[in-house]
């Protein structure tokens, strides 16, 4: 249902507003709030050219046109209307707040259980495990260095048969 509707807003548009071009989208917003319990900010709107053509009210679980676009507010009410008496985008709209809120609380869940101070006990295997490698290098480093400052420094080597002198 919502597609069909929205073909037929996006032609109407196409045939009595003189636009080169147009972009019809659904946006949904879901804002975190700052607590566990939630201060859930859910919107829902449907744009004309990025401009709220209409939103959704989740106090009154109803949609209503936008103010933004005056030359489409009678087509727009009446997709209101549709939207508000048939059930489908109401139910749609509800399950997107219902899931935003879902998300939430799952956000925050994974929050509590991150907030301990501390590094976790991944953190600590891999600094560890870096800290081993980066002082097995340095021992090798050295070791490399000093082997090379000891080792006996010779001038030419003679290599027999080659430099006989006939």
């Amino acid at each position: 249902m919502r597609g069909s509707l929205a073909g037929l807003l996006l032609v109407y548009n196409a045939i009595s507003l003189p636009a080169t071009g147009y972009v019809m989208q659904e946006i949904s917003y879901c804002g975190y709030g700052d607590d566990e319990q939630g201060n859930v900010t859910f919107k829902y709107f449907m744009t004309f050219n990025h401009m709220p053509a209409l939103m959704y009210d989740t106090y009154d679980n109803m949609f209503f046109p936008c103010p933004s676009v005056p030359e489409m507010r009678a087509v727009v009410e009446k997709y209101c209307i549709e939207f508000n008496t048939k059930p489908d985008m109401l139910n749609y709209v509800k399950s997107e707040e219902k899931r935003c809120k879902d998300e939430i609380k799952t956000f925050w869940n994974g929050t509590v259980e991150r907030s301990e101070a501390g590094l976790t006990s991944i953190q600590i295997i891999k600094i560890s495990v870096s800290a081993a490698t980066f002082a097995l290098g340095l021992i090798t480093l050295i070791a490399g260095v000093i082997c090379w400052k000891n080792a006996k420094k010779s001038g030419y080597t003679p290599i027999t048969g080659y430099d006989d002198i006939n």
